[in-house]
């Protein structure tokens, strides 16, 4: 051991960066199981119990995944494990160098191996077709941060005050924001917003899209599933992670906050908190925002064994260049040209009505004496929160019931009948106790 590494004090020694993480998951309001999971991977010696204290960060680096199955009965539960278990196996496994780009790909071959083995298992056992899960992947090492996102899971740094978003949603309903198709305000009530167009274990081919920043002193960073999302506010979680000091109390609030709002799916969250003299502080014209990160993409070799045959030893180095796959349904070309055209077929139908629909309905403005309340229309939850002053929902021309109800029990409804030929307005003076 040289005299620099016996004694970290001296001015040559590395200077620490210092990770404090925590995660929790939690079934819900409404769901009779949990499907989510998550994993916090320590990558140098493969420890995943990860303790809620600061921690300096190892040279390999540090890997945060969350998934949020699907397919019903235990099948998604069985995906998203097999998918954080699948990307620690191959991280731990892999020396992808210091560079980024060649950590970014092996971060992506990663989730190119979970994604065969799900739609392995699912090929193969009748009880688990169409499983699949989301999947959201944080690689951490000196001061990378390299995304990886499959899905509508998400993750955001917070960073002096500002709550950032690093990855983008691979559903319809964020396709269609961004083409300009649908609105923000009219994303609220899509009646399509759980589809989602990625999936690991799916299909054979998958898109994980990579997006990356550069770790700042202080940076606070989260990984959610869209359990937490769904139901609290984007601004609302920034200023728990922002406000909260310990990760484990952030996550624990945030748990009960998705709870107190209905809990309708799984919640999951991951918050980490990075500090250190080991990492640069922000700059003060420093802007953090998305940037897709686009990378050639170079898929790692398929095992000689078929795939979706017995799994192919990896210490044998038999590999050779990707095959085509055999279909149990049609051949490759048939299936993708028929996913295509239903995913186009399922767009236009469902741009028709959305413009029928958001084309028809008027804009109302409900004002509560409260915020965070649950806004329920006609007897469905409308996902609307409200706030100080005015919050604003599109109602149909006719009548409606409007209420208002929060988690311990205070409601109030009022009735309302839409005009386009007139503002719409509700005003809601007071809340009480329902009687049980």
């Amino acid at each position: 051991m040289s005299e620099s590494e016996s004694n970290p004090k001296r001015p040559d020694a590395p200077k620490p960066v210092l990770a404090t993480i925590h995660g929790r998951t939690d079934v819900g309001q409404h769901r009779e199981h949990n499907e989510d999971n998550f994993v916090i991977v320590n990558l140098a010696d493969g420890r995943r119990d990860l303790e809620a204290r600061p921690t300096e960060m190892p040279e390999r680096g540090l890997l945060l995944v969350v998934c949020d199955g699907m397919g019903g009965a235990a099948a998604g539960e069985i995906a998203s494990q097999m998918a954080v278990d699948v990307m620690a196996e191959r991280m731990l496994a892999s020396d992808p160098g210091k560079e980024a780009p060649q950590l970014a790909e092996a971060l992506r071959n990663a989730s190119y191996e979970a994604n065969d083995r799900i739609l392995r298992e699912a090929l193969s056992n009748s009880a688990r077709t169409g499983m699949g899960t989301t999947m959201t992947a944080l690689l951490v090492r000196g001061q990378e941060l390299i995304f990886a996102q499959v899905g509508d899971s998400r993750a955001y740094v917070w960073r002096q005050g500002e709550f950032t978003q690093l990855t983008r949603d691979q559903s319809l309903v964020n396709q269609l924001i961004e083409s300009g198709q649908i609105t923000q305000e009219q994303a609220k009530h899509f009646e399509h917003s759980n589809v989602i167009l990625q999936a690991l274990g799916v299909q054979e081919d998958v898109e994980v899209q990579l997006s990356r920043a550069t770790l700042r002193r202080g940076d606070r960073v989260i990984l959610c599933s869209d359990g937490l999302v769904g139901t609290v506010t984007d601004e609302e979680i920034g200023a728990v992670v922002g406000a909260v000091d310990d990760p484990a109390e952030a996550s624990r609030v945030l748990c009960e906050m998705a709870n107190g709002a209905g809990g309708p799916d799984n919640i999951t969250a991951i918050v980490a908190h990075f500090d250190g003299d080991g990492i640069e502080p922000p700059a003060e014209d420093e802007i953090l925002r998305y940037q897709l990160w686009k990378l050639e993409v170079k898929r790692a070799p398929r095992p000689v064994e078929d795939t979706f045959g017995p799994q192919n030893d990896h210490e044998t180095g038999r590999y050779e260049a990707p095959q085509p796959r055999p279909s149990a349904f049609f051949p490759k070309t048939d299936r993708e040209l028929a996913s295509v055209g239903l995913l186009f077929l399922l767009c236009l139908m469902v741009v028709a009505f959305g413009s029928i629909r958001y084309g028809r309905a008027i804009l109302c403005r409900v004002v509560a004496p409260v915020a965070g309340y649950h806004l329920i229309a006609d007897g469905h939850d409308s996902g609307i929160r409200t706030k100080v002053g005015a919050t604003p929902i599109r109602l149909l021309p006719g009548a409606h019931a409007l209420k208002l109800t929060a988690a311990a029990g205070q409601s109030d409804v009022e009735t309302v009948e839409v005009r386009s030929d007139r503002a719409c307005q509700v005003e809601f003076s007071w809340v009480h106790t329902e009687r049980q």
